[in-house]
């Protein structure tokens, strides 16, 4: 096995063990919680994945480090500027998004975040799709 994606699935793994929150810790375990958890379930879904996508780009910068030596082009600076430009897009998009959908309160937040999560669960996908595809 690729030693970057060992490191991956071990640094993974210490995740997911990490995330064994009980009910009252999670928002999403919260059954009986109504409409008054989805905004705290959103947030907490977000946040795993966005860790998730830190751990995936961290791998992704180690494979382009050892691809530096093969091209012509410094893929690691590339990368982290395409990342910076991501990220700021996905803020940018996501808020206006949010904010557009009329909804008031914290509903607004809960489409920022939801945005968010889903644009972040793309970009994992796609970080695993050209550096591991």
């Amino acid at each position: 096995m690729n030693p970057i994606i060992a490191k991956l699935v071990l640094c993974f793994s210490i995740l997911l063990s990490s995330l064994g929150h009980s009910a009252d810790q999670n928002p999403c375990d919260d059954l009986d919680g109504g409409s008054r958890t989805e905004g705290p379930c959103m947030a907490y879904k977000f946040a795993i994945e966005n860790q998730k996508l830190n751990l995936v780009f961290k791998a992704a910068q180690a494979r382009a480090n050892e691809e530096n030596e093969f091209l012509y082009a410094d893929v690691v600076t590339l990368l982290e500027k395409s990342q910076e430009a991501w990220l700021l897009r996905r803020e940018t998009h996501c808020e206006f998004e949010g904010l557009s959908t009329g909804a008031s309160g914290g509903w607004s937040q809960w489409h920022i975040d939801n945005c968010a999560l889903q644009m972040t669960i793309e970009r994992i996908k796609y970080l695993n799709d050209v550096f591991y595809g």
